[in-house]
């Protein structure tokens, strides 16, 4: 398996996204973590499919690079049970064998064998973490309108007082400024509105929970991982459809909690490490 996919764990040939991202995205991270725990590539019978689908995706779209993926995976043998991990959120196109499961950040494509895991790459820097008690700004957007969730929700309360948008059309490298923007504001809002954007969830969701502020997903179908987890205590969760309730619903939310609940939880599901040991523990305990 790692001679016929050596090919397919590129460098990943564009800025980094988002542009505070630092050294190996997740897939890269699971595959060295995975082959120094399980040299074989196998846990319980499930074979590992250790492509970089993100690397190879992003490169074909903006640098032109195309690698023949479906060639080497019609290689497989299809009697047997395989596992991948994709971060992009169009992964994968390509035809793969009946039983294989997608541990999936980007949730654009579904089905029973595809499990959301989160959208999360290097964590933002410590020094920012802190948490302000009397902040400026309840409820908070920064970001782009990639979706008509996103669209909806600026319509409705871009002139409430409540809400604080800062919006613009970020491209790939969206800039040191924008990004400390982001971080002040963020650090400086009770709740940040994280709405899902082109794939059904967002990096915001993570981001706003790292620099202490309760995200609020809002969703047309939700991509929450794992399912120990009691997200009602962990973010506002909301449906497109109550997007006008937004405020009610924020008023019966009680941030501390919130804010408490996360800080219990989140080494153990949301860092590179803790999303590494639930995949395994998925593999082991419910896919077998």
């Amino acid at each position: 398996m790692l001679k016929i996919t050596d090919n397919l764990r590129p460098k990943s040939l564009i800025p980094p996204y988002p542009n505070y991202h630092k050294g190996d995205y997740f897939e890269e991270y699971f595959f060295k973590r995975f082959m120094e725990e399980y040299p074989k590539g196998e846990i319980n019978g499930i074979r590992y499919i250790p492509i970089y689908w993100t690397n190879c995706y992003t490169n074909k779209v903006f640098k032109g690079v195309n690698y023949d993926i479906q060639n080497v995976l019609n290689y497989l043998d299809i009697n047997e049970k395989y596992f991948t991990i994709s971060q992009h959120d169009d992964c994968v196109n390509e035809q793969l064998p009946d039983e294989t499961f997608i541990f999936s950040m980007g949730g654009n494509k579904t089905g029973k064998k595809i499990i959301p895991i989160p959208l999360i790459c290097s964590p933002i820097e410590s020094n920012l973490k802190k948490n302000i008690k009397n902040k400026k700004f309840k409820i908070s957007f920064v970001g782009s309108l990639t979706h008509q969730i996103r669209n909806d929700i600026y319509d409705k309360y871009k002139d409430d007082d409540e809400f604080l948008f800062s919006v613009k059309d970020w491209s790939i490298d969206i800039g040191e400024e924008n990004l400390k923007n982001f971080k002040e504001i963020t650090l400086n809002s009770y709740f940040t509105l994280s709405p899902r954007g082109y794939g059904k969830t967002s990096f915001r969701l993570y981001e706003s929970m790292q620099l202490n502020s309760v995200p609020i997903y809002v969703y047309d179908e939700p991509w929450l991982p794992w399912k120990e987890i009691e997200w009602s205590k962990l973010c506002v969760l909301i449906d497109k459809n109550n997007i006008p309730n937004i405020k009610n619903i924020i008023n019966n939310s009680d941030y501390d909690k919130m804010l408490k609940y996360k800080n219990e939880i989140y080494d153990e599901y949301f860092t590179y490490e803790g999303v590494y040991k639930n995949i395994l523990k998925t593999i082991k305990n419910d896919i077998i």
